[in-house]
């Protein structure tokens, strides 16, 4: 049993639709994008963009052209798409054929839709994980629990809602359901597809301190039964990941991590999910974020802490003596301001804040930094889908970070081709591209 590397070869990347994705009539719901792309729906700002590369990346013209495309001489590539009611199938399909920037035909047939009870959009942490049994040539799916990354109780109904995903997905598929005690998110393990795998310490037994979870050895042993040989090494990485990351429930960020903001909150953060950080480009290729020498304000600075402590235990560890090191710059930190009437601010007003906050309270605009990333990427077979944050009215610096970025994702990989995708909006939920989908490896 493996689960393989992400830069192996998939069937389908699995995605979902979030809770405000459709809209009755789409004409206007591209007007208001337009009018105000940082303040709608994800769906339109990222994950319709997301469809379109994946799909007409993965399947080029040329095949498409080929006569025997219409059966399985060669290797179709899928988006296997929940959503929440059949008609929801027609609206997507709407959506992509009014950007007409990709062939009808895949539009019509490389788009599975499946009707799941689901309430948000967030695969990598809630939906199928994917293992693959060699032997038998088949697949399973490993089922962790799930409380919306500490937001939720294990039986509170959003949690019970959302971990049932899997599952439901495996009776979809007719798979057979590895099932774990432990509570866990796809977006806190990395793998090489050749016997490693990663994880933070702190975000695997903050999950599972109410869960008979004695140390990170009790973690070990129950990821090498679910995984097999693909975590026959662990390697475990320190601190809680950036800072930008932090769970909101905690409130506003110190004051002396954020001396140009007064009274900052993080967004929905995981609190030091990997895949925001540190993650395997390949088998032996990591790619760990770092912070330029000259960013000296207080919370780059705290950053850069974490992230040369990990830099110092991946270097000196001894399963990772054969694996390249790469440094990719961290992603510009963008605040917003948000208040009441905010999808954010709306979200956020439900929760209870360890340090008293109350945002029924609050009649000011608030400011809140954004999970910005650039190493939230999502790898497929012929396309990587990288972030890019330049827009008008931020400084030229971050265009040429995002150029900077640009170039190195291409030298990482030659064969595949990079899309830079605006993710702002759905950097604003506390997560990126590689949150909101799933591979499916191929057989």
């Amino acid at each position: 049993m493996i689960f393989p590397g992400e830069h192996e070869k998939h069937e389908s990347i699995w995605m979902a639709l979030g809770p405000t994705s459709r809209e009755n009539n789409y004409e206007y719901t591209f007007k208001k994008c337009e009018e105000d792309p940082l303040r709608y729906s994800p769906f339109h700002q990222v994950q319709l963009p997301m469809m379109e590369a994946l799909l007409s990346g993965n399947n080029p013209e040329d095949l498409l052209l080929r006569e025997d495309s219409k059966n399985s001489s060669y290797d179709k590539f899928y988006i296997d798409l929940i959503i929440h009611e059949e008609q929801d199938q027609d609206y997507v399909k709407n959506c992509l054929k009014k950007r007409n920037n990709i062939n009808p035909t895949l539009i019509e047939e490389n788009i599975r839709f499946h009707v799941i009870e689901h309430l948000d959009m967030w695969m990598r942490d809630n939906g199928p994980i994917f293992v693959v049994i060699r032997e038998q040539g088949t697949r399973a799916i490993v089922d962790f629990g799930f409380t919306l990354w500490s937001y939720c109780k294990q039986h509170d109904e959003e949690a019970v809602i959302e971990e049932a995903v899997d599952r439901k997905v495996a009776h979809l598929l007719n798979l057979p359901v590895i099932r774990s005690h432990l509570i866990s998110e796809g977006g806190n393990r990395e793998f090489n597809g050749r016997g490693i795998l990663m994880m933070v310490e702190h975000v695997e037994m903050q999950r599972n301190k109410n869960n008979h979870v004695k140390d990170r050895q009790d973690i070990e042993r129950e990821m090498k039964r679910v995984f097999g040989e693909s975590a026959r090494s662990i390697v475990w990485l320190e601190t809680e990941g950036l800072v930008e990351d932090t769970h909101a429930y905690r409130g506003f960020l110190p004051n002396h991590l954020n001396e140009h903001h007064d009274r900052l909150l993080p967004s929905m953060g995981t609190g030091g999910h990997i895949d925001e950080w540190c993650r395997f480009a390949n088998e032996n290729t990591i790619l760990l974020a770092q912070v330029p020498e000259d960013s000296q304000d207080s919370l780059s600075m705290e950053n850069r802490k974490r992230l040369e402590q990990n830099y110092v235990l991946l270097k000196q560890h001894p399963e990772l003596s054969d694996v390249k090191i790469l440094r990719v710059p961290v992603a510009p930190h963008i605040i917003h301001s948000i208040s009441e009437g905010d999808g954010v601010f709306e979200t956020l007003k439900l929760l209870d804040f360890e340090d008293g906050l109350d945002l029924k309270k609050e009649t000011t605009p608030l400011q809140m930094i954004i999970a910005s990333s650039y190493l939230n990427f999502l790898v497929s077979n012929r396309v990587v889908l990288i972030s890019k944050y330049y827009r008008e009215g931020l400084p030229e610096s971050v265009k040429q970070l995002d150029e900077q970025v640009l170039q190195l994702f291409k030298e990482v990989y030659p064969d595949r081709n990079i899309v830079q995708i605006a993710t702002e909006v759905l950097n604003m939920g506390g997560g990126g591209m590689h949150c909101i989908t799933q591979q499916m490896p191929a057989l």
